[in-house]
């Protein structure tokens, strides 16, 4: 469902004649008048919310928690989803025009940018919060986006807001990599 109607390209493929129908709310204030938004229905943001809300519940200390637990939870011929299941999954559902390399609609470039992050965070919290397990595979798929974007960047194929996008995911790891990660002292 995530992969389909929420990370999907085309998740959010409204046409222009009903975006162009919707407007922001109007709320009135204390005094009578009319608080206003700006005109247009804020497309953008609403979207981005609703991907977000997916990405923290299915990267939060918990829910990775609970994929570690799950794994002695089940014999080993039982069918079981993993932590590794998950980031492969969601990587694969967010990231798909890397392997094209394919042009990034804006939605995507949003979406893209706000996965990396949690996986940055993840990669770079203090131990305590995510599961070993969990800073390993946020750093394996930051390996894994940087050779995709690293290729995608200097692509023909695509157009110059994607390069451009993919470019700055560079700047962004290259960042994550170079901060001070803390790991357990004992």
């Amino acid at each position: 469902f995530l992969r389909d109607k929420i990370f999907a390209p085309d998740a959010f493929n409204v046409g222009s004649d009903l975006l162009n129908k919707l407007q922001p709310e109007r709320q009135v204030d204390f005094t009578g008048s009319i608080y206003s938004s700006p005109i247009e229905y804020p497309w953008h943001p609403v979207i981005m919310s609703v991907q977000n809300n997916a990405l923290f519940s299915l990267y939060s200390p918990r829910t990775l928690g609970r994929l570690l637990n799950n794994l002695d939870r089940f014999g080993p011929k039982d069918e079981r989803y993993t932590m590794y299941d998950l980031f492969n999954d969601v990587r694969n559902s967010i990231w798909g025009e890397l392997s094209g390399p394919a042009n990034v609609n804006s939605h995507r470039r949003q979406l893209q940018m706000a996965h990396l992050n949690m996986i940055m965070d993840i990669y770079l919290s203090i131990p305590a919060i995510y599961p070993a397990d969990a800073r390993t595979l946020a750093a394996n798929d930051l390996d894994i986006i940087e050779n995709g974007a690293r290729a995608a960047s200097t692509s023909s194929a695509i157009n110059e807001m994607s390069r451009a996008h993919f470019k700055d995911v560079l700047r962004q790891i290259r960042a994550a990599k170079n901060s001070q990660r803390e790991y357990f002292r004992f």
